[in-house]
């Protein structure tokens, strides 16, 4: 049976991923990797290169989460390879963060919403 996601505490301590893909290349960028903090609703839209390995994504990460939210308690992203990388996996391990894949439609729609309605405005600065 579904469970739904526990209501967070704190803003940013639990978050939800995704990646919005083929879209038209902007200054060779043709990824936009949504972080959605659950209790606010508030998101970071990360341009990616199309060929974007795990390692750099956790560069990333530090450089325009973590830096501005520290380190989250649970995350949770659909099962892309990125993210079940060694690199990604290592990363939550020695931060004590709990990593959850889901599939799940319930756990995917605050960051699908997100998706949506932040790709007008991305477009938007792309076009």
């Amino acid at each position: 049976m579904l469970q739904p996601l526990p209501i967070p505490h704190r803003v940013w301590e639990d978050i939800s991923m995704d990646f919005i893909t083929h879209l038209p290349a902007s200054a060779g960028k043709t990824i936009i990797w949504v972080v959605v903090d659950r209790l606010s609703k508030s998101a970071h839209f990360v341009g990616l290169p199309s060929k974007v390995f795990a390692a750099s994504l956790v560069i990333v990460f530090s450089t325009e989460i973590y830096r501005l939210h520290g380190m989250s308690k649970s995350t949770v992203s659909d099962c892309d390879k990125l993210f079940l990388s060694h690199s990604w996996q290592e990363l939550f391990k020695l931060s004590g963060t709990m990593l959850a894949f889901s599939s799940i439609p319930p756990a995917e729609r605050r960051a699908n919403r997100s998706l949506k309605s932040g790709v007008g405005d991305v477009s938007a600065l792309f076009c």
